[in-house]
């Protein structure tokens, strides 16, 4: 159990005996045990409105129009789908009234026709959705890519010396390419709520009781879905050292760069047994994440189907006992499968939520730390000064010395290099500048 009494959702690791017998490299890492890689679901809930109003946030900057058509749209593909279960339900009513059959029919025709208006309503609506959304994907882009660039285009030279902010620009440039994803997963969990709301709305105003059954029919297959996805992510965030060893390992043997020293110095025995050893943790790693998806999901699917089945008999007895018409117990049947689909979304929109939103955060911790590496009084958007065409460069008993070494790389070094010529730098082992 975790500090705050909920249960310790850990990502799948290897047993101890498999942890003791592969390269140090794969063992745990520091960042494979922190709040990041370990949160439970109620701290993935509390990060969601945190996650997706900074989508909403880049999506306004980048086209606020399409933002508004995609806003609008969502919102009224809620309302309609309240305004069709509700119509559904009055043409139950009429159709299950007593007298003769095309009286039931012509009774029926203007809520067949209201129905009719709101499904292809609600269509267009999911058209123009769909189109606004796609507009926006390449302007998000830029908008982030712009952004990153203004950045490291401005940052002092020394920054791409240092380590830490070599590591963090490769985690933003990542994060960059996860903000499209965010904002479009952001948009679609938005429009399955305003689903799921729609439909609760609607059968509170048929019956309040079957909006008790109706969540009994969908949160435990909601639940149960949540959990595996975050058990994925939890296994994926814990897996990144297996994924670069395994990314080498397929440059080295499978790339003709290295083909030659591989046959020359005999390395591939060698390279073979260390595939089979990140392999062989990685499979069992996969196998338990496997088992523990299947126990969640199936759990979920049979006290789904129990609750499913209890909600059904529940209908029985109000109708027999009359407290609820024939009409609504089918609307009832309907809302409950609409709900289900509705959910389905949700779930899968709040992983991807979360999963994209980890790697947007990496590119705004980046936008923020770089601000350091800034010259003093320049914003990362602020134009750079302009400077007259480099005719010559000079410089006088210049050292460069890495971060993390004592003797300087380049001690003393004085020289005039004019344009036009070209110098070159030769290290004691071989390397150029």
């Amino acid at each position: 159990m975790s500090k705050s009494g909920h249960p310790d959702h850990t990502p799948v690791r290897p047993e101890p005996s498999q942890r003791d017998s592969v390269l140090p490299e794969l063992r745990e890492m520091w960042w494979e045990t922190g709040v990041r890689a370990q949160a439970g679901l109620f701290a993935v809930f509390s990060e969601l409105p945190r996650l997706v109003g900074a989508a909403l946030v880049v999506s306004w900057r980048a086209d606020r129009l399409r933002t508004s058509i995609v806003a609008a749209t969502t919102v009224g593909a809620g309302v309609m789908s309240a305004f069709g279960l509700l119509a559904a339900q009055r043409v139950l009513v009429e159709l299950f009234a007593g007298g003769p059959t095309a009286d039931k029919v012509l009774a029926a025709l203007p809520a067949l026709v209201a129905l009719a208006a709101v499904t292809a309503l609600r269509a267009g609506m999911a058209t123009g959705m769909g189109y606004a959304q796609n507009g926006l994907t390449p302007k998000v882009d830029r908008e982030v890519e712009r952004g990153l660039f203004e950045v490291t285009t401005a940052v002092r030279l020394e920054a791409f010396d240092a380590d830490a902010f070599a590591d963090d620009m490769e985690r933003a440039s990542r994060g960059a390419d996860s903000t499209t994803g965010l904002v479009q997963s952001s948009m679609n969990l938005l429009a399955g709520l305003a689903g799921v709301l729609a439909v609760a709305v609607a059968v509170v105003v048929i019956h309040p009781l079957l909006l008790l059954a109706l969540l009994m029919a969908t949160v435990p297959n909601g639940w149960a879905s949540l959990r595996a996805g975050h058990l994925r992510y939890q296994t994926y965030a814990a897996g990144s050292v297996r994924r670069r060893r395994l990314w080498l390992l397929h440059r080295l043997m499978a790339e003709r760069d290295s083909a030659p020293e591989l046959r020359s110095y005999g390395l591939r025995g060698f390279l073979l047994d260390q595939y089979d050893r990140v392999m062989g943790v990685e499979t069992g790693i996969q196998l338990a994440l496997a088992r523990r998806v299947t126990t969640t999901t199936t759990v979920g699917a049979m006290i789904g189907g129990v609750a499913t089945a209890v909600v059904y008999v529940l209908l029985g007895l109000l109708l027999v006992d009359g407290q609820i018409p024939l009409a609504a117990a089918a609307t009832c049947v309907i809302a409950v499968q609409s709900a289900q689909r509705s959910l389905a979304v949700v779930t899968f929109q709040i992983d991807r939520v979360y999963t994209e939103g980890q790697h947007f955060r990496d590119y705004t911790g980046f936008m923020t730390r770089a601000a350091d590496y800034l010259p003093p009084h320049t914003s990362p958007g602020a134009e750079l000064p302009a400077t007259e065409r480099l005719r010559e460069i000079a410089v006088d008993a210049v050292s460069l010395c890495y971060p993390d070494r004592d003797t300087p790389a380049v001690d003393q070094v004085t020289l005039t290099i004019g344009a036009g010529q070209t110098v070159a730098f030769v290290g004691e082992n071989g390397s150029v500048m």
